[in-house]
């Protein structure tokens, strides 16, 4: 992100890793322990994210403060603070899983991951797509609900993406996904006719993002 240009992001469409109380985590204790993918987000992504330093470098890059990013609740008020100490606009999204995993344990069910939404006044924001695109909350299905599942374990569903993409850029924006993950922002991009830059650390993930990309592309053009 340091060797990006100034002023030349649109928008930015990610999903960093979560914080969690790790201790808990690794200790096997509550609902988390139950999930299939927990200990491959402790090997893949820790439990300990700071947002800060990622957050720092986006006001140099973005011609206009423009980010949807998705979190846990550990990490909400970071980001919200971050947006007031900037006198950003902010709003808290939600999406909402019909099928999550049926684990209680003295916890509410896992049902919800949250989409903080940060922009500064001028950014872009469509309001001529569906009414259904402007709903705080989204209901969709986790993708590794389906039959077909993605190679990674923790997956955003593609019509989501491509709804908040819609929403906060316009035809030939450049979207930027700094922890690209499994590819499903790059994936939107294309299709929704946005240029697209990418990062991602973890060569298992290139591969599936770059994987998804090509037959998807080759299924829709």
């Amino acid at each position: 992100m340091q060797e990006l240009p100034e002023n030349s992001i649109d928008l930015v469409m990610t999903d960093p890793p979560f914080k969690y109380d790790s201790e808990g985590f690794m200790r096997g204790k509550g609902m988390m322990s139950r999930r299939k993918y927990t200990h491959e987000i402790i090997n893949e992504f820790g439990t300990s994210f700071n947002p800060h330093p990622f957050l720092s470098l986006l006001p140099r890059i973005m011609k206009k403060f423009n980010l949807f990013t998705f979190c846990n609740k550990t990490l909400i008020a970071d980001y919200l603070n971050f947006a007031i100490k900037n006198d950003y606009l902010y709003d808290v999204l939600v999406w909402q899983k019909p099928c999550p995993i049926p684990t209680k344990n003295r916890h509410y069910l896992s049902d919800i991951e949250y989409c903080i939404y940060i922009k500064e006044s001028g950014a872009t924001f469509n309001n001529n797509l569906p009414f259904n695109y402007y709903r705080k909350v989204q209901c969709f299905d986790a993708p590794n609900n389906h039959k077909r599942r993605i190679d990674h374990p923790t997956p955003k569903p593609y019509e989501l993406i491509k709804r908040l993409i819609a929403v906060g850029s316009n035809e030939g924006d450049i979207v930027l996904d700094p922890f690209m993950g499994s590819g499903t922002t790059a994936i939107a991009a294309k299709l929704l006719r946005r240029r697209f830059i990418g990062f991602e650390i973890n060569e298992k993930f290139v591969k599936v993002a770059q994987q998804r990309l090509n037959q998807k592309l080759i299924n829709n053009f």
